[in-house]
């Protein structure tokens, strides 16, 4: 009989501890889980690279389920289930983003595995589709789109740039330029041609729109209420001066609310 509720103590230890052992979280206070990247503002490429997805934990615990979610916090995709990896400092997986993904501002939602409601979110972060990255890529050039996004893979890049011609003895004239100004350069004018490209699009789209809310010149107080306040009627009002009688008399907080 002793044997037995030995047994059967050692057995409620092991219930016990094991899964504490696993993932401490689960059992003592909440597991902080920090995702680090993606960053705020972070663009990615749909069907191009595979992008890292970095996060930190306060307990320890060794499986993730990680999701893609939309602007609202609905599931987009399932990244991964049931993911192995632990380390002391940030955890890591690579992405593929599926060529499936619409263009729009997303986030990753990171959740043990043995606790679903012990979760971590990332910033918003948008995602491009490949379609768009096509045309990205034609306008800006294809070394400004290697230096758009940092990506999983590494590549090797050039580190350093000569301006000026190259003598007859084989040796460059000019100012030897750093990587992080060959990043910043890169930056700028990715930037720029970004920039006019879309007053180009605002310039293109406004000169197709007509407003159609009516325009009304210095109206009477009768007319206005009348024809605008009672059918609740957006108006244009124009020769708004201080010489206009509505500037001086009109209360617009009461305006028809007496009449």
């Amino acid at each position: 009989m002793l044997i037995k509720k030995l047994i059967t103590y050692l057995a409620l230890v092991i219930d016990l501890l094991v899964p504490s052992l696993l993932c401490e979280g689960a059992l003592n206070s909440k597991n902080n889980i920090t995702v680090i990247e993606p960053v705020k503002g972070a663009i990615w490429m749909s069907g191009q690279h595979s992008y890292p997805i970095i996060w930190t934990q306060s307990k320890f615990c060794f499986k993730w389920n990680i999701e893609l979610l939309d602007h609202e916090e609905r599931k987009i995709a399932q990244i991964s289930t049931g993911l192995s990896e632990f380390k002391e400092g940030s955890m890591r997986h690579a992405w593929l983003v599926p060529p499936t993904i619409q263009n729009g501002d997303y986030l990753i939602k990171i959740c043990e595995n043995s606790a679903p409601e012990t979760c971590g979110r990332s910033s918003s972060f948008f995602i491009r589709t490949t379609k768009e990255n096509v045309i990205f890529m034609i306008e800006i050039g294809t070394a400004d789109f290697d230096a758009f996004s940092p990506i999983q893979t590494p590549q090797m890049k050039e580190t350093l740039s000569f301006s000026g011609n190259a003598t007859k003895k084989g040796k460059f004239t000019g100012k030897r330029r750093l990587p992080h100004e060959l990043r910043r350069q890169k930056r700028m004018e990715r930037e720029r041609l970004y920039f006019k490209r879309m007053s180009e699009r605002i310039r293109h789209d406004t000169g197709n729109i007509r407003c159609t809310i009516e325009r009304v010149h210095r109206p009477s107080k009768e007319t206005f209420v009348k024809r605008f306040m009672k059918p609740r009627k957006p108006a244009i009002l124009t020769g708004v001066m201080d010489d206009w009688e509505a500037m001086k008399s009109w209360t617009f907080d009461t305006l028809g609310k007496d009449d």
